[in-house]
């Protein structure tokens, strides 16, 4: 069985910095978000055929194959389309960076800083963090910089932090 995944995220936005862990469990996806977003949601990747069934009742949706920005844009914006019950889509970026929507039709792009690429496990965190910021009530307008540590979980499973830098399109 595989191990629940935890990542440290540390928020920064002009209202404030918080800190909280996003845990990710095996199929059906599920994550959970700490205080001060507590939050629990249904995860599912629109890439995977095993994962359809899942597809109409998932809360974040996130794409497993990177694409190039304008394409990756596109896909998000489809996949909201398709799936009128999900709240956050999310889908990586060729370059490394990924692409989220809301609901609302906002894209945002977490942008790695300092050249290393998102790992899965990271930009499934973000999209996870997107979704409890939201149903905490906050608007995605005031992000500005989520930290996504090496968290802890399975030994060695991705050591140190990866920075983003949070711009809406």
């Amino acid at each position: 069985m595989t191990p629940v995944v935890r990542t440290r995220v540390a928020v920064l936005s002009s209202a404030g910095m918080w800190v909280t862990v996003v845990r990710t469990a095996p199929p059906p996806y599920r994550s959970a978000v700490t205080e001060p977003f507590a939050d629990v949601h249904v995860c599912a990747d629109p890439d995977r055929r095993e994962d359809v069934r899942w597809h109409e009742y998932a809360d974040v949706l996130g794409g497993s194959r990177p694409l190039p920005a304008r394409w990756a844009e596109r896909r998000v914006a489809d996949v909201l389309d398709r799936h009128p019950g999900c709240l956050v889509a999310a889908v990586p970026r060729a370059d490394g960076g990924c692409v989220a929507g809301v609901r609302d039709g906002r894209l945002l792009v977490a942008l790695p800083v300092g050249g290393a690429a998102l790992s899965v496990r990271r930009w499934s965190a973000f999209a996870s963090l997107l979704h409890s910021w939201l149903v905490a009530g906050h608007s995605v307008d005031v992000l500005r910089t989520v930290v996504l540590d090496g968290g802890a979980g399975r030994a060695g499973a991705g050591r140190g932090a990866a920075r983003v830098r949070v711009v809406r399109l």
